[in-house]
This record gives structure tokens, sequence and C-alpha cells, in this order.
């Protein structure tokens, strides 16, 4: 799925995100220790239609409150050797359950053009249905 929030990787050696433009995003130190020690990509988000509330991302002194409503969705882990393949799994391997803050975004393997479609049908029918529940 591709999110509406700030693409960053994360680099444990200086406990940071940093965007495609080489820029730092300022993240509180409780959100960063919630991270193992690896390198990242991934996106900062806040949900979807709230891409107005991630300007809190962009502030170089970091309002903890405001971080809470911030996920970091991770992609995949660059530094590690192996396909892709072998990187998602190596993500599977750690516990992020006890991060609200991170999570690992499912990826879905389709065999064809026809599975495809019925994978974007449902997920179109499964956003309507939360938008229409949330009302």
């Amino acid at each position: 799925e591709k999110l509406d929030g700030y693409r960053a990787q994360y680099n444990p050696e200086i406990k940071m995100f940093i965007s495609r433009q080489n820029k730092p995003f300022y993240a509180p130190k409780w959100f960063v220790d919630q991270l193992p020690n690896e390198y990242f990509d991934g996106e900062l988000y806040c949900g979807r239609g709230n891409f107005e509330n991630m300007g809190v991302v962009r502030k170089k002194v970091p309002v903890d409150e405001e971080w809470q409503q911030i996920t970091y969705c991770i992609y995949d882990a660059p530094k590690h050797s192996g396909t892709f393949e072998e990187r998602y799994k190596y993500i599977l391997s750690f516990d992020f359950q006890s991060s609200p803050n991170i999570n690992m975004l499912p990826h879905y393997k389709v065999e064809d053009i026809s599975s495809m479609k019925k994978f974007y049908e449902k997920t179109l029918i499964n956003e309507k249905l939360s938008f229409i529940l949330l009302i």
C-alpha cells in the first residue's frame, strides 16, 4: 500500500530518521528507542487522510505529544544481505508487538494481473467499509 506520509530511512548509528533528500527528522528519544539497532527503510505516517498532521515530523524540536500519533511503517532492511524475501523474513523476526509506534508493513505476493486486481478491489472495499464504520 502506498502510504501518505514521509519516506524515511532509520540510521541506528545516529538514532535518526533521514529523508530521501538526506534531511533529518528529529524524533523524540522514546520513539527511536523502540527500534532495534538496524537500518530500516519505511514511512513516517499518521493514518489515512491525515497527511495535514505530518508537519509534526518536520519540527527541529520534537513535541512528545504530537509524535504519539506517528507510526513508523517499515518496508525493508536495506543493509541486510539477501533477496527482498529474505530481508522481509528478517524484519518479521523482530517483535514490534510491544512498540505501539513501530510496525512492519505487510507485503502480499500476487501471481498475476487478475490476482492483483482482486486484491486491489478487496482493499478498496475494506477501505470503504472502514470509512463507513467510522462515520
